[in-house]
């Protein structure tokens, strides 16, 4: 009877045993699974906050960029217009002072007989001539100054105290020539005193 009591004994322990491994193998498993999708999910948040905010900055920067040089193109071509239209009135007026014949009809009173012409090869010589006109105008009422020295509003002055003062311009192109008054002289003289100054 002693030996099979201890028979016994042995077999329930061994049961035992093995009951308590089985279950602590299934919490373990569970548990990590659990781990496991928590940890996903919180990574894939992540990851899409931060495309949105880099495609945002692009498309802002390429906008900018756009912009940018549509404006400086707008510039250029402003700019280049001006430039070519001053060219061509510039290159206008050269020609006309280089090329066209110019009478200059000069009458200092009243009386028909101080009425005088003188004939320039250049627009410019016959402004030139006008402003000899004013200097010997100057050197008789005041002949015992040493030097002549006048502005170009005292010019003007007298320009406007003759009687007359108007020229004609050949244009080549009609065969005509173009009569100018006053305003035009002294437009021109002023032109031309401004262009030497300059020089």
């Amino acid at each position: 009877k002693k030996k099979k009591e201890v028979d016994l004994e042995v077999d329930l322990e061994v049961d035992l045993e093995v009951d308590l491994e089985v279950d602590l193998e299934v919490d373990l498993e569970v548990d990590l699974e659990v781990d496991l999708e928590v940890d996903l999910e919180v990574d894939l948040e992540v990851d899409l906050e931060v495309d949105l905010e880099v495609d945002l900055e692009v498309d802002l920067e390429v906008d900018l960029e756009v912009d940018l040089e549509v404006d400086l193109e707008v510039d250029l071509e402003v700019d280049l217009e001006v430039d070519l239209e001053v060219d061509l009135e510039v290159d206008l007026e050269v020609l006309e002072a280089l090329e066209n014949h110019t009478i200059l009809l000069v009458q200092p009173s009243n009386k028909l007989e101080t009425r005088t012409y003188s004939d320039f090869e250049t627009v410019d010589e016959c402004m030139e001539g006008v402003c000899k006109i004013y200097e010997e105008h100057l050197k008789r009422t005041h002949p015992n100054s040493p030097s002549i020295t006048y502005d170009i509003s005292q010019l003007f002055d007298f320009i406007d105290n003759l009687t007359d003062l108007s020229c004609l311009i050949l244009d080549k192109s009609k065969q005509l020539y173009a009569p100018k008054g006053k305003e035009y002289i002294k437009d021109r003289i002023y032109k031309m005193l401004r262009g030497q100054a300059g020089k």
